[in-house]
């Protein structure tokens, strides 16, 4: 069955079964796998935070209360509330494979719209990346951001809305290779993290961005010591806030300290910018210092301001308006708090 098999028109709906508690993925250190119920959620408060320039407010972006708002015709799955290529035609998914008969790709050259390169479509089927009838990727959780769906913690989250094409579709098609990297340390018992204050929006947010090709460049060269996503994080870390962390002969080493570099997340980013055909799609990682170091951090690159913060729910609280960064954030804290046999205070304070 597609994807978008959704329920005909004027059928009744009903509500997905409500998931398990919630059980923890891999061995202790390495839970970090992001479900889509997390996504969701991260998506939908990002949404309902933040509204960047040039893409439709929470109110207006394609979302659903329920599937009877949807239509079904010869195979297109149309909703009649937004036209994101033709003023003329409602939007719709096609689910017709492109080997199908009556399949009838429709390009536009403003758009940005043009078929599918040989590697492109090799990298989509590898992932498993749905095709619409112009020969666009879909985004993977499109009907969950549709229509709503349960979080990993059974709560149940109404429709974040998507949007199509949208600014982010500028940076290409498909999954965009992101990286984030959060340093955390301690300091006067209570456990802090870099984070940065965007300079676009003002919205507190963790250092990183998307990867570039010397990234992959480096990667190799370092013989597999550092994977693509590690060097894109530690290359961001030092655009944005000025500490470097350096590969010595001991391992990496930030202001002369040591570095514990983690992976704490992995999946899709619920980045506000992301759109049908264009999504965020990478790794962030932890790097764990004994104490903050005596280099003061700079603000550059897409930072207006570098500052410590305890690793807090008001910090935490704070990151909710930016992507997924809060769910980075804590994970960053049970990594650290698994590693060390240690507790959490509501304030950062160690115990």
């Amino acid at each position: 069955m597609s994807e978008f098999d959704f329920p005909k028109y004027g059928d009744g709906f009903e509500l997905p079964e409500r998931p398990p508690r919630p059980r923890e993925v891999g061995p202790k250190g390495q839970r970090w796998e992001y479900s889509e119920g997390e996504f969701l959620r991260d998506y939908t408060n990002a949404l309902l935070a933040d509204t960047p320039t040039g893409y439709p407010a929470f109110k207006d972006r394609l979302r659903l209360n329920d599937a009877s708002q949807l239509s079904r015709v010869e195979g297109d799955n149309y909703v009649p509330l937004y036209i994101p290529y033709d003023a003329r035609a409602p939007w719709c998914l096609n689910d017709y494979p492109a080997t199908h008969p009556e399949y009838e790709a429709k390009f536009l050259d403003e758009g940005g719209v043009y078929p599918p390169t040989d590697e492109e479509q090799r990298e989509w089927d590898a992932l498993g990346i749905q095709i619409d009838q112009r020969g666009m990727p879909v985004h993977p959780y499109a009907k969950s951001m549709l229509l709503g769906g349960y979080t990993s913690e059974g709560e149940w989250v109404h429709p974040g809305g998507v949007v199509t094409p949208g600014d982010y579709f500028r940076r290409g098609r498909g999954p965009r290779k992101t990286a984030d990297m959060l340093l955390v340390a301690e300091e006067n018992e209570k456990l802090y993290g870099l984070f940065i204050e965007r300079k676009n929006n003002g919205l507190l947010a963790i250092p990183g961005g998307h990867l570039e090709p010397a990234d992959k460049q480096l990667s190799e060269q370092l013989d597999g010591q550092l994977n693509e996503y590690e060097v894109g994080g530690l290359r961001e870390l030092e655009e944005e806030t000025g500490m470097k962390i350096k590969i010595t002969p001991r391992g990496l080493s930030c202001s002369g300290l040591t570095v514990v570099l983690k992976k704490i997340w992995a999946g899709k980013g619920a980045d506000q910018r992301a759109t049908l055909h264009a999504w965020p799609e990478g790794e962030t990682f932890a790097a764990f210092l004994p104490n903050i170091p005596k280099q003061r951090p700079k603000a550059s690159s897409d930072a207006k301001r570098v500052v410590w913060l305890p690793l807090s729910e008001d910090t935490l609280g704070k990151l909710t308006a930016f992507s997924n960064h809060s769910t980075m954030a804590r994970r960053a804290i049970r990594q650290y708090r698994d590693e060390t046999k240690t507790r959490i205070d509501p304030d950062g304070g160690i115990w």
